[in-house]
C-alpha cells in the first residue's frame, strides 16, 4: 500500500512552459481567475480570512494549450501574460504562439506558472502526443505574507469556442498546498534558508501527464478525501493511469530560500510566518524541517512524531513549531 501511496500526489503537481511556439499574428485575451486558499490550524478549527486570497500580478504568465483529442498533431500551445493585479485579471497573448483560433476538439486546457522555455516544461505537441512533462522547482524564494513567486501551481479548463476575454474564463484550481510554517525560539536567531524533507514522499522533479486528462477539480476532491484505504487506492490509481502520470528526477525535500535572513520570535504570535508550497499529502507520513541561521550553524527538527499533519490542495496550513522542544 505504501508503495502505491508513493507513486501519487506528484500528479498534482503541475507547472509550465513550452518548447517550441511560433509568433502569434493576433492579440487574443482571455479571462483567467484564482481560487482562494482555506486556512487551517493544528490548534484550532477551519479560517477563512483575507489573507486566503491569492493574486496575480502584472507579468505573471499561463501557458493555453488548445487540444484536439482526435487528432492530436494539431493539439498547440501559447503564452498569455497578465496585464493587471487581482484575483480576476486579464491575460493577453504575449506575442508566441496560435491559440487566437476557434478551439479544438479537446478544448482549452490553462497552466500556470509559466517561467521559461525548457526550463519548467517540456511538451510533445510536435510529437503528436498530447502530453507534457512539468517540472516542480525543489527551490522557493521567501517573500514576506506571501508564497514564493511562480510556486503557487494552477490548471484551469474553458468550452469556450473561442478565446476572447468576454467569454474564455478560466477559473484556476490550486494543485498544491500552502506550509504556513511559524517556528520560534528562546534565542530568536537569524534564519537564512528553511529546507522540508518528506520522509515518504517525492516534493520535487519532473512530471509528465495527458493534458485533456488532468481536472484539477477532480484531484483536489481525491487529495482532500485521502484516507489509507483499499477503496481510495484504487480510486486513485485509476486516476493515475488514465492521466498517464511517470516521474522522474524526484526529490524528497523543498527549500525556502530566505537572501537577506529574517529573525525569530519568541513565541508562535510574534514571529513571522514562512510560506511554503508542497505538493498534496506531502508530510503525512513524516517529515523534518532543517534551519539554517545566518552564523552558518543548523538545527535539524525530526517533526516525524507530529500526528494527523497532511498537505492538501488548495489549503494553507499553519504549523507553529517550538524549536525549544526539539
Amino acid at each position: 500500500m505504501k508503495k502505491v501511496i508513493k507513486c501519487l500526489g506528484m500528479m498534482a503537481l503541475v507547472a509550465v512552459a513550452f518548447t517550441s511556439c511560433k509568433k502569434a499574428e493576433t492579440k487574443s485575451s482571455i479571462t483567467v481567475a484564482s481560487q482562494d486558499l482555506v486556512t487551517i490550524d493544528e490548534d484550532r478549527a477551519y479560517l477563512d480570512d483575507a489573507s486566503n486570497k491569492t493574486y496575480f500580478e502584472i507579468g505573471d504568465r499561463v501557458m493555453v494549450f488548445n487540444i484536439s483529442e482526435t487528432t492530436p498533431t494539431q493539439s498547440h500551445c501559447a503564452i498569455y501574460e497578465s496585464i493587471g493585479e487581482g484575483s480576476t485579471v486579464q491575460f493577453v497573448n504575449s506575442g508566441y504562439g496560435d491559440d487566437a483560433q476557434d478551439a479544438l476538439d479537446g478544448g482549452y486546457y490553462a497552466y500556470y506558472p509559466f517561467v521559461e522555455p525548457n526550463q519548467n516544461i517540456i511538451t510533445e505537441l510536435n510529437y503528436g502526443e498530447n502530453k507534457s512533462k512539468f517540472r516542480v522547482q525543489a527551490e522557493q524564494t521567501y517573500r514576506e505574507d506571501k508564497v514564493s513567486l511562480g510556486d503557487l501551481y494552477m490548471a484551469g479548463h474553458s468550452d469556450a469556442a473561442t478565446l476572447d476575454a468576454a467569454v474564455a474564463t478560466f477559473q484556476m484550481r490550486n494543485i498544491m498546498g500552502v506550509l504556513r510554517l511559524l517556528p520560534y525560539e528562546n534565542a530568536q536567531r537569524t534564519v537564512t534558508q528553511i529546507k522540508v524533507v518528506d520522509n515518504h514522499f517525492h516534493l520535487s522533479g519532473w512530471v509528465e501527464l495527458i493534458i485533456p486528462e488532468v481536472n484539477a477539480g477532480e484531484l483536489q476532491t481525491l487529495f482532500n478525501s485521502y484516507s489509507q484505504t483499499e477503496a481510495w487506492m484504487n480510486a486513485a490509481n485509476a486516476i493515475k493511469n488514465r492521466m498517464g502520470y511517470n516521474v522522474t528526477e524526484g526529490g524528497y525535500s523543498i527549500t525556502l530560500n530566505i537572501p537577506e535572513g529574517v529573525q525569530l520570535g519568541a513565541t508562535k504570535a510574534t514571529t513571522p510566518a514562512f510560506n511554503i508550497v508542497l505538493r498534496p499529502l506531502a508530510m503525512s507520513q513524516g517529515f523534518h524541517i532543517i534551519f539554517t541561521f545566518d552564523d552558518g550553524t543548523t538545527k535539524d527538527v525530526d517533526a516525524s512524531a507530529i500526528h494527523n499533519f497532511c498537505i492538501k490542495p488548495n489549503t494553507r496550513l499553519n504549523l507553529g513549531l517550538n524549536m525549544d522542544n526539539y
